[in-house]
């Protein structure tokens, strides 16, 4: 899995990957940050078949959201082979996993499945300023669920444990409405009280 910092990154991966004609997969509140070959923004969805369709021009996924849209393009990518470039606006660590879950336009659970192929995050923390703050909280949570997960899954080691803890800790001064203490840095995504993106040492 390729990872880069900062949006101005993007099409340079995109290069990088092949891909010159992503299918962006997004609600109507994103705009596409590259040029790509069409736009699906009925997310969530479980029109997978009929969004598949819509990526026939396509030679890459590019999801731009949190985890709906996320799991959307990961659904996409499964049944096309296509393969994801994902955006996360939210913590919910969507763009880490294969597996995905199918919801419908009210959010209803309708299935699920694996084999999405994922090539490539961009994580941009300016894109989670506006985010609800109900939204920001609960995927946070999450996040911090998942730096917790990442000290205990097998085959940890010693720099993904300082990096999880290093999440962890932002999180939590954010919470208190605290500077982060010398020696680890965080961007600030949120005013304050706000939330704090870890900066890893290897971006």
């Amino acid at each position: 899995m390729i990872v880069r910092w900062g949006l101005d990154e993007l099409a340079s991966l995109l290069s990088e990957l092949g891909i010159e004609r992503p299918l962006l997969v997004a609600s109507d509140r994103w705009t596409p940050p590259v040029p790509v070959s069409g736009v699906w923004t009925e997310v969530p969805s479980d029109r997978i078949v009929d969004a598949a369709q819509a990526a026939k021009e396509a030679d890459g996924l590019l999801a731009l959201g949190g985890g709906s849209a996320i799991d959307l393009a990961k659904a996409i990518s499964a049944e096309t082979g296509l393969p994801i470039v994902s955006v996360p606006t939210t913590y919910s660590g969507a763009e880490w996993t294969p597996s995905f879950g199918i919801r419908d336009q009210d959010k209803r659970m309708k299935g699920g499945g694996s084999g999405a192929h994922l090539a490539a995050i961009v994580y941009e923390p300016k894109l989670t300023i506006e985010l609800p703050r109900e939204l920001t909280v609960g995927t946070s949570l999450n996040a911090l669920a998942h730096s917790a997960e990442a000290l205990y899954v097998k085959g940890r080691n010693a720099e993904g444990d300082r990096q999880a803890l290093a999440g962890a800790a932002c999180r939590a001064w954010s919470r208190m409405g605290r500077t982060p203490k010398p020696g680890v840095t965080c961007w600030k995504a949120r005013g304050t009280p706000g939330l704090h993106w870890p900066r890893p040492a290897l971006a």
